[in-house]
């Protein structure tokens, strides 16, 4: 008789998933590496998305766009999760040689407490992207404000609980204006507002020079971790930003929505 073939949890079935996930990911950052992506960056320069393969020299023909891997096809855009849009969305700004900042702000303990006894109960998350995204129209006119963050309230070896923060990364090309935008993302946070007392060690904000991409791994290094006071969704994103990155993955996959 044949051998019965064991079914797999729930559990085994995500943890395979989330290895090929990264799997994937890793292949493209080599791809990414090898200069393989000439024609996918001119394309995604100038607006104009080619048809696939077409337009491809012979000698990068097999290498874009990425339909499957592993045996398994890459998935359309609504079907990735958070985790792969934000790698996305770093590679996307990438290629546009934005200058890249890099930030880490801690939620004042009034504020954070303040969101977590209101009633009815608020999305964090969505609350702070609000009010980050606000702030920063306030200081980049005439720009749109793109970023991700990712909130959490866990230390690096995901032991111990600590007060609510945001780790993240924006795009901003004047320099001068680093130090409105730092202020703007505390205010985000609950800081600098009336009646409240300051905070040290409120924020953190440097330029990420080519670091981007380890950046936003450790920023979502505690996205599964539980935590009572958030949401099964922590990572928050602009629209910019999350066009950038669908535009991208649609490039990268030769893969579209409306397939």
């Amino acid at each position: 008789m044949p051998k019965k073939v064991k079914k797999l949890t729930i559990a085994q079935k995500r943890k395979e998933r989330k290895q090929w996930e990264r799997a994937l990911l890793r292949e493209i950052r080599h791809r990414r590496q090898k200069n393989s992506f000439a024609i996918a960056r001119s394309q995604f320069h100038s607006g104009v998305r080619e048809p696939a393969l077409s337009v491809y020299p012979s000698h990068i023909g097999d290498l874009l766009p990425i339909r499957e891997f592993q045996n398994i096809s890459t998935p359309k855009w609504r079907y990735t999760n958070d985790w792969m849009k934000v790698n996305a969305g770093v590679w996307a700004m990438d290629e546009k040689d934005e200058r890249c900042l890099a930030f880490t702000v801690n939620l004042h303990p009034d504020y954070e407490h303040k969101l977590k006894t209101v009633t009815p109960p608020v999305d964090i998350r969505e609350m702070l992207r609000r009010r980050v995204s606000a702030e920063l129209r306030k200081v980049m006119i005439g720009e749109l404000p793109t970023f991700f963050f990712v909130v959490e309230g866990r230390t690096k070896d995901r032991r111990a609980t600590v007060p609510l923060h945001i780790h993240g990364a924006l795009w901003a090309n004047d320099p001068s204006k680093d130090d409105d935008i730092r202020y703007g993302l505390k205010r985000a946070c609950g800081h600098y507002l009336k009646n409240r007392p300051k905070y040290r060690s409120a924020a953190r904000l440097v330029e990420a020079y080519g670091l981007v991409d380890r950046w936003s791994i450790y920023c979502m290094k505690n996205i599964r971790i539980g935590d009572a006071r958030l949401d099964r969704r922590r990572i928050a994103m602009s629209r910019p930003f999350s066009q950038a990155a669908e535009y991208w993955w649609g490039i990268v996959t030769g893969t579209t929505d409306d397939d």
